[in-house]
């Protein structure tokens, strides 16, 4: 591209020195249109451009990045300085430039058809133009990102032939890299180190060489080729001016090596880059590898000191999310901590990481969570079944966690509570199962383990022991499934299956569990123990399923199961359920329970009654009573494992909405008995203001009365007698003071007024 730019600036030079030679219109309006907007759009879409290559990570990506808003706004100035060029100046040297600049506009904005439309513009009108052939390597790059892959790899083999004859290195390196990109998109290695090497041949430019070498290093290691991927990482110091890319091929370099199982000679090199300073701002990856390769060697300890280093000290790197799987995989694998790795693969999916952990990350956080679900469901319903086959058990655990409470409390007042950094919660179960481990906890797995053990504050169950038992057996042969599928630890999957075949022999699910102990044997090699397993099932569960997927097994006729009466009525009321006509499957679901009983479709008729009448008519109430009657009339069958947990919420919620309902009542009869109290006194008070009223007048009535007229109002006389304290005296033993409220006393004391009267002093007084 320097020489076209070259190129470009003696054109421009020309083209000033003829304005001041000739006076032709044609020169002047090309002298115009460069100055008024050709040389503006140029300079905005020259800087743009350098700003959007810098800021892509990856050459070889072919997923071109999303960029930022500023960068669209500056090349929509592009996109219309060169349309006015088109539409005024349209007999200027300066349309092809200008077609090309929107074309490239319109392809960073990821706006490929418009993009594309305009290079076969530039290529059909300006055929002759020394942008034609670059146009053209921008039309096969438009085709590629549309996933048109053979027309553009068509093309872009044309390209690099004129290329080749034109002696165009700049443009044959950039079809290689285009095809690189594909090959890469399709996982076609092979094919793309062929390119890349072939591109180190042609292309001229160190930098683009270097980066090219590590690709071809990351292909080879893909095709397990480790030797070929340390010589491309070793190769890459030939070429490279930069600090960053040398580091990184370093650090590539002494991944390989680990690759290689030569351990300590990748050791010496990640510890030699550590304490080099200038590597400083890159500490995080080494120590990433440091620790990887201390686990390989089998220093866990030294490999979960470097991992938690990068948790802690780097914590917010793009590498942290790597040193977490890595902690994470460290506990699962090498120190039988499942509790932990879950704490620290859950963390590392919450984190940055680099992109070749993201896949592994979220498979692994997938599995865990799954495992940690069903872990606390098991273990939640063995406290449950415990509670409900044992009365003294509940209160027992009452008892602990009170215990536990208050020392709790008395710590909390003596001490400052030291919680390590790591995982806490949970106790530690050891490889997903409940029994004894095969060897000593070492000390760096006593670091490991969680410190602090939560208790749960006792709740009685809601369910029955039957339902609780059903969803246990449920449990542990979920969980046998996901060590035999997930995790591949074959020993754990065969512990819960032999563990349910052994303790619960009248389970529904026993021909599955002897099904599942036949896969396991001959998974391991047994086949002989597998088969008599599968023959057993063949001969004694033949009104079960599971009977024909053991008959395939072992090359036996398939059997054809009893035909269900109740299967035709159930197929019927799910058609007119399906045409939601809610009303009439309800009633055809609850006939097929009431007349077939005994059927399998008895129990999966009353879940598809509850389903319409919670999710399509809203009835909850409703649907919580078949749920109820599923559970209680088929606690074994799988429909009712799966609602109990939905009716253990809902009878959870009742209870809560009832409870929440009985204190509002006690609210509102508090607050009546208040008001009627408060009604008493203001009556009293207004009788009392009364009788002061009538008082005051015949105290001025009498003050008029002649000297020797003596006044008869019995209260008057009782007033004038010798005074008597009747607050202070003791009520009657028979007549016990009516409590009010706290400064309000009744006494029984004759006469309405004078029982106010003392009301009215007490208040005061008080």
């Amino acid at each position: 591209m320097n020489f076209k730019k070259n190129m470009k600036s003696f054109k421009l030079t020309i083209l000033f020195l003829s304005i001041f030679i000739f006076s032709g219109c044609g020169l002047w309006e090309n002298f115009t249109t460069y100055f008024n907007l050709y040389y503006n759009a140029s300079e905005i879409f020259n800087r743009t451009e350098k700003l959007i290559i810098q800021e892509r990570k990856d050459i070889f990506s072919f997923t071109e990045p999303n960029i930022s808003s500023s960068f669209i706004g500056e090349l929509e100035k592009v996109i219309e300085k060169c349309s006015r060029i088109m539409q005024f100046s349209g007999e200027s040297a300066f349309v092809d430039e200008a077609l090309f600049l929107i074309g490239k506009s319109f392809y960073y904005q990821k706006n490929y058809v418009r993009a594309n439309r305009k290079f076969r513009e530039l290529v059909v009108k300006f055929p002759e133009s020394e942008l034609s052939i670059e146009a053209e390597l921008w039309i096969a790059k438009t085709e590629l990102q549309m996933r048109n892959f053979d027309f553009a790899l068509n093309m872009l083999d044309q390209i690099r032939t004129k290329a080749k004859e034109n002696e165009d290195d700049e443009i044959l390196t950039q079809t290689y890299i285009e095809r690189v990109k594909y090959f890469m998109q399709m996982q076609s290695y092979s094919n793309a180190i062929i390119d890349l090497n072939e591109l180190l041949i042609v292309s001229k430019d160190s930098e683009l060489n270097a980066a090219a070498l590590i690709q071809l290093g990351e292909l080879y290691s893909k095709l397990d080729d480790y030797e070929n991927a340390k010589k491309s990482y070793l190769a890459v110091l030939n070429y490279t001016k930069s600090f960053d890319t040398e580091l990184l091929a370093r650090v590539k370099y002494g991944v390989s090596l680990v690759q290689l199982d030569r351990y300590n000679e990748a050791l010496d090199l990640f510890i030699d880059l550590r304490n080099d300073d200038k590597n400083k701002t890159s500490f995080d990856i080494i120590e990433l590898n440091i620790g990887i390769t201390y686990r390989a060697l089998g220093d866990f300890e030294n490999a979960l000191h470097s991992f938690r280093t990068i948790d802690t000290t780097f914590s917010t790197s793009i590498h942290a999310g790597g040193a977490r799987y890595e902690l994470g995989e460290l506990f699962e694998e090498e120190l039988n901590n499942f509790d932990s790795a879950h704490f620290y693969y859950q963390k590392a999916f919450t984190s940055s990481s680099s992109i070749d952990y993201i896949p592994l990350i979220r498979k692994k956080q997938a599995i865990f969570s799954k495992y940690q679900s069903l872990r606390t469901q098991l273990n939640n319903n063995l406290r449950d079944f415990n509670y409900a086959t044992d009365s003294l058990a509940f209160i027992r655990d009452s008892i602990t966690y009170a215990l536990h409470l208050d020392s709790l409390e008395k710590e909390k007042a003596t001490t400052t509570p030291n919680v390590e950094q790591g995982v806490q919660g949970q106790q530690a179960t050891g490889r997903g199962r409940d029994r004894e481990r095969l060897f000593a906890p070492t000390e760096l797995q006593q670091q490991a383990q969680p410190q602090q053990v939560q208790l749960q504050m006792p709740q009685r169950p809601f369910l029955k022991a039957d339902s609780l038992r059903s969803l246990i057996i449920k449990n542990n042969f979920d969980l046998g499934n996901l060590f035999f599928t997930e995790f591949e630890l074959l020993d754990s999957a065969y512990y819960y299956y032999s563990y349910l075949y052994q303790n619960y022999d009248t389970t529904y699910m026993r021909g599955r569990i002897l099904f599942s102990l036949g896969n396991y044997y001959l998974t391991v090699g047994n086949k002989n123990r597998a088969d008599s397993i599968f023959h057993y099932i063949y001969d004694n569960f033949q009104n079960e399923s599971i009977v024909n997927a053991a008959a395939v097994q072992i090359n036996k006729p398939l059997i054809q199961l009893d035909l269900d009466l109740a299967e035709k009525d159930f197929v019927d009321a799910e058609s007119i359920m399906k045409n939601n006509e809610y009303e009439k499957a309800i009633g055809l679901f609850y006939n097929i329970f009431l007349e077939h009983p005994k059927s399998q479709y008895a129990p999966k008729a009353l879940l598809a009654m509850g389903f319409v009448l919670q999710e399509k008519l809203m009835l909850k109430d409703s649907a919580a009573s078949i749920y109820d009657t599923l559970i209680s009339r088929y606690p074994s069958s799988q429909h009712a494992a799966s609602v109990i947990l939905k009716f253990q919420m809902y009878k959870q919620e009742r209870i809560k909405v009832e409870r929440a309902l009985q204190d509002s009542l006690a609210r509102i009869e508090q607050e009546r008995l208040q008001q009627k109290m408060i009604d008493s006194i203001k009556t009293a008070e207004q009788e009392l203001q009364k009788h002061e009223l009538e008082q005051q007048q015949q105290i001025t009535s009498t003050e008029n009365l002649p000297d020797n007229t003596q006044p008869t109002d019995s209260l008057f006389l009782e007033m004038n007698q010798e005074p008597i304290d009747t607050l202070r005296q003791e009520p009657p033993e028979e007549s016990p003071p009516e409590i009010l409220s706290k400064n309000y006393y009744f006494y029984e004391v004759p006469g309405k007024i004078q029982e106010q009267f003392h009301l009215i002093l007490f208040n005061r007084q008080t």
